[in-house]
Formats: structure tokens, C-alpha cells, sequence
């Protein structure tokens, strides 16, 4: 059987690894949170940043108070896709800070989810 012309001029396309630049503009902020929720919404993971704002202590505080305020300071989305990758980056990055400060790492701590 001959050789159609156009099968001998297919190429095969390899897709090449592409780096990516990190720009941080300067309008982002960098805020601290001390909490975290995460929210499973269909394909996505909503994270949401909470600060714990502990109130100033005056003469005639109430020392039975039970509840603190917590502001949300962010909120991200990301693709169940990347979840995994998220994790192992996070795992990564916190076992080099772990080794540097001598805190020690529980393998067996499970927290709950939604919350960190």
C-alpha cells in the first residue's frame, strides 16, 4: 500500500516545560492570618484568611468573654487540579523551616478540614 503524502509529514509536537515569571505588583498587600477555612465549592477550594483581632485589655473587661472577632483579609479559589501540587509545595516549604528552626514535625497530626 503507498504512503499517503501526508502522513509522512506529520510531526509529532512534544510539549516543552515553560517557566514562569512571578510578578507581584505592589498595590497587593501582604496581610497576616491567623486562621484558615476551606470551603470545597464543585470543582474548586475557596480559602479564606481570617486575622483574630484580640481586643485591648481595659479596667472592666469582661473576663468571661467566649468569642473572638476574626476578619477575613482574604479569600482565594483555586482548581481542585492544583490542590495536590498546593499541598506537596506547602509540605516542602514547611519541612526546610521546620529542619532551620528545630520545630518538630507530628506525621501523624490531622487537622480538621476547614480549618488549619
Amino acid at each position: 500500500m503507498a504512503e499517503n503524502a501526508n502522513d509522512s509529514e506529520k510531526k509529532i509536537v512534544v510539549p516543552r516545560p515553560v517557566g514562569i515569571d512571578f510578578k507581584v505588583p505592589d498595590s497587593v498587600s501582604t496581610l497576616y492570618a491567623s486562621e484558615v477555612a476551606v470551603q470545597v465549592i464543585l470543582t474548586d477550594f475557596v480559602l479564606s484568611f481570617f486575622e483574630v483581632r484580640i481586643p485591648i485589655l481595659q479596667p472592666g473587661f469582661d473576663s468571661e468573654t467566649t468569642m473572638l472577632d476574626a476578619q477575613c483579609v482574604g479569600r482565594i479559589a483555586i482548581s481542585s487540579e492544583k490542590i495536590p501540587d498546593l499541598i506537596r509545595t506547602l509540605e516542602s516549604q514547611y519541612r526546610r523551616f521546620a529542619g532551620q528552626t528545630a520545630i518538630p514535625i507530628d506525621e501523624d497530626s490531622e487537622h480538621e478540614v476547614g480549618s488549619a
